[in-house]
């Protein structure tokens, strides 16, 4: 299954019409990449719902992963489709093994997962989102992976976007493994990359969320400044984002790549080689207060950006 990509306008004015436009064209690309929305009720109708107040969360769907490994290592996850404060786009997803029914993440029975807070994913400081440059959102995944990556570059100034990926942990061939899955987000309202990796078999605690210089891409070099490159004899090295955490490392992601941001420039559009194939990847970056770089890595080793796939 190729991504979508959503044509956003340059400026996406939050009007019941584009409060509709703007969730509608997420939810019809997380059905395409092959996700299953639940029954829960409550669930948002894209044709009949109102352009909710400031930060009201009563706007959401409830997904679940819809691979053959579901059965015994369930991934579910709430999405609530916001309004920000400026009047902007803005989004919070929760995480865990089981929904209620009526729209509330839970555990489910033995899998010991403590359900994750709602997580800020989008929440654009501008209203309407700037005209400089229209852009693009990505949607893009399979039956046991998604990836939101939603308005980079809105502005050219790289003051507004958001990212989130879960996947389940890979086998070292890429193929999908049991035992757990990994939710990653990056905010537009700060600079920290989020990971938790929860576990499925009730083996392991699990990890407490892990923000900026605790994520999981794991870099060889290390670098104090900025602008670090790492190019040895025109050669641009990428680094992998392992797919568990401690105890479990599991293989590199599907989806994300890490780069020295002056490698490649945020907001470039490259190709590489990955498990096998060649693979298109946006270098994101951090959309905030950082201007050029995001840290992206598991200690203080350097200054990477996320590198999204997006093919």
């Amino acid at each position: 299954m190729a991504a979508t990509t959503i044509v956003n306008p340059s400026t996406l004015a939050f009007t019941t019409a584009g409060f509709r436009l703007w969730g509608s064209a997420i939810s019809t690309a997380i059905a395409a990449v092959g996700w299953t929305q639940t029954a829960d009720t409550g669930q948002v109708n894209w044709t009949t719902v109102t352009a909710p107040g400031a930060n009201v969360t009563t706007v959401y769907e409830v997904w679940k992963m819809a691979d053959s490994l579901q059965a015994t290592d369930p991934c579910f996850i709430r999405i609530n489709y916001m309004i920000a404060s400026s009047g902007g786009p803005r989004m919070q997803i929760t995480v865990g093994t089981n929904s209620d029914g009526a729209g509330a993440i839970t555990s489910a029975a033995n899998t010991g997962v403590s359900v994750s807070a709602a997580s800020e994913v989008f929440n654009v400081n501008t209203t309407p989102l700037p005209a400089a440059v229209a852009h693009n959102s990505y949607v893009n995944g399979d039956t046991s992976s998604l990836v939101l990556l939603l308005h980079p570059l809105a502005n050219g100034l790289i003051t507004s976007g958001g990212l989130f990926v879960i996947e389940r942990r890979r086998n070292v061939d890429g193929t999908p493994a049991a035992g757990g899955f990994q939710a990653l987000w990056h905010p537009s309202t700060t600079t920290q990359l989020n990971l938790q990796t929860i576990y499925t078999n009730n083996l392991y605690a699990q990890p407490a969320v892990a923000t900026g210089v605790g994520g999981p891409c794991y870099t060889g070099r290390a670098s104090a400044n900025a602008t670090a490159i790492a190019v040895r004899a025109n050669a641009v090295p990428l680094f992998p984002c392992f797919t568990g955490s401690y105890p479990e490392f599991g293989a590199p992601s599907k989806w994300l790549l890490g780069a020295y941001a002056s490698d490649i420039l945020v907001g470039t559009t490259f190709t590489a080689t990955h498990f096998g194939g060649t693979q298109t990847f946006f270098a994101c970056g951090a959309w905030n207060t950082c201007t050029t770089t995001s840290q992206f890595s598991s200690s203080a080793s350097g200054f990477l950006s996320p590198c999204v796939r997006i093919d």
